[in-house]
């Protein structure tokens, strides 16, 4: 049924008129049996039988930053376990039960370096803040300092008694904290690799540690269920922090360092008020105990990974969840941020290091509308990639069309300008493919695919 057609009904074209421009108007199309229009700000659904639609602001219907499936990188042999961006965002280090730890190119995917000479795995690496160097730590109970450049080892901090989880640089980079399963933190000197402070309140093995943004503080988290925040100077225990009902895995300082985000065993996170030492949110969603957290860069959002194979991104003021990555078969182990809060990066056991971006304005729209349909021949981050990579401009419209004599999804996408082309050749090969059985269909589909990837 064409625009046309619908203005035969003066009570929905009433509605209609409302909202949307009458350019607008000559995008918008009938979909199996619901009219549906995405245009500007604006979305349509309404049932042309029963002389209903229902057309809202965008808004309205709280559409989320959307994170879109980009790249996968294999690993060699066995499953990733961290992973971190560089200071630019040009490179991502991941550590590997392999014993290697290998620096990437985030935009190709080639490995530029591994740095070998741990006898034992490495459990974490991170790049130093000015993006030289690079810190690992490791099940062979050391900390160890890279040349980035180079992948030689220039420093080897040793003093723990068992396997170190987890070491960070300070913000200005002079310092290092670290946290090891001797039930301590220890602060060194980024010079001189100098053991500086060892910090010992806890009462079990040390997860992870983390500065906060002005170097003052240092928060820690323990199988002993807490959270401990420390003077980085003095090394005296300032809070402690004792909600969680199993073991704390990881922590995380917002970018102003009024808050901290920590991920437990209990299948929580909770995000906490550290000036005030109050518990502002538990967020709960895993179904799995959750092994990372780690805040974006303007501070509105968290990610979180967790051993149910999934990822979730929440927002961090509010305390809800925003979106759910699944359809993996591994645990996922790490995830972060890329600097320009872009990009998010996650490894997992399945050897696979994944990255995600996200979308455009315009494919957030489209994303709303993905509940109400299926996607029998592709991936259902189909769509919204489509839009953002093929189309490269503002999305004035967009219409989905069902052909139920086969059950097959063809995607039709309209652009005011550039791609009338495009159109076209959508509308020509439509009617053609309506007629086709789904075994010949789906080929030829895919064929559609391939030529606008």
């Amino acid at each position: 049924m064409t625009v046309s057609q619908l203005a035969c009904n003066s009570d929905i074209l009433l509605k209609i008129q409302q909202y949307l421009k009458p350019d607008e108007l000559r995008c918008a199309s009938q979909v199996s049996g619901l009219w549906r229009h995405v245009a500007g700000q604006v979305v349509a659904i309404g049932s042309i039988a029963r002389n209903d639609l229902d057309i809202r602001p965008v808004g309205e219907i709280g559409i989320s930053p959307v994170w879109i499936y980009h790249r996968t990188i294999q690993g060699d042999r066995r499953g990733f376990t961290s992973v971190a961006f560089s200071p630019d965002g040009k490179h991502i280090v991941s550590t590997a039960s392999d014993n290697t730890c290998k620096i990437w190119d985030s935009s190709s995917g080639v490995c530029c370096r591994t740095l070998n000479g741990n006898m034992r795995a490495f459990t974490s690496a991170v790049f130093s803040p000015n993006g030289t160097s690079i810190l690992s730590a490791s099940f062979d109970n050391t900390v160890k300092v890279w040349n980035y450049l180079s992948g030689d080892c220039c420093q080897t901090l040793s003093g723990h008694r068992n396997l170190v989880a987890s070491a960070v640089f300070s913000p200005d980079g002079t310092r290092i904290a670290s946290a090891s399963h001797d039930n301590t933190v220890k602060v060194w000197s980024g010079n001189s690799g100098s053991d500086c402070q060892t910090l010992s309140d806890h009462t079990s093995w040390v997860s992870s540690v983390a500065f906060s943004p002005n170097g003052e503080r240092i928060v820690s988290a323990s199988y002993d269920k807490t959270i401990k925040i420390w003077d980085s100077i003095s090394g005296a225990l300032c809070q402690t922090l004792s909600d969680h009902k199993g073991v704390v895995a990881f922590v995380a300082f917002s970018p102003d360092g009024k808050r901290i985000a920590s991920a437990s065993h209990d299948r929580t996170l909770k995000i906490w008020d550290i000036q005030e030492g109050a518990l502002l949110h538990t967020l709960v969603g895993h179904n799995g105990v959750v092994v990372s957290v780690v805040f974006n860069p303007d501070g509105e959002n968290i990610v979180s990974a967790s051993w149910d194979k999934t990822l979730k991104i929440w927002d961090s003021v509010k305390g809800v969840l925003r979106q759910t990555i699944s359809g993996y078969q591994g645990w996922f182990y790490s995830a972060a941020f890329s600097p320009d809060g872009r990009s998010i990066v996650s490894v997992s056991n399945d050897n696979a290091l994944r990255i995600w971006k996200r979308a455009s304005p315009e494919a957030r729209m489209i994303q709303a509308l993905n509940p109400l349909f299926s996607y029998p021949d592709n991936p259902p981050a189909f769509l919204p990639s489509f839009m953002c990579q093929k189309t490269r401009e503002k999305i004035v419209a967009a219409t989905i069309s069902t052909v139920f004599r086969n059950t097959l999804t063809i995607i039709s996408v309209l652009e005011a300008l550039g791609v009338e082309h495009l159109r076209r050749y959508w509308k020509n090969r439509l009617s053609e493919i309506r007629t086709m059985p789904r075994e010949v269909a789906a080929p030829v589909f895919a064929q559609l695919y391939a030529r606008f990837k």
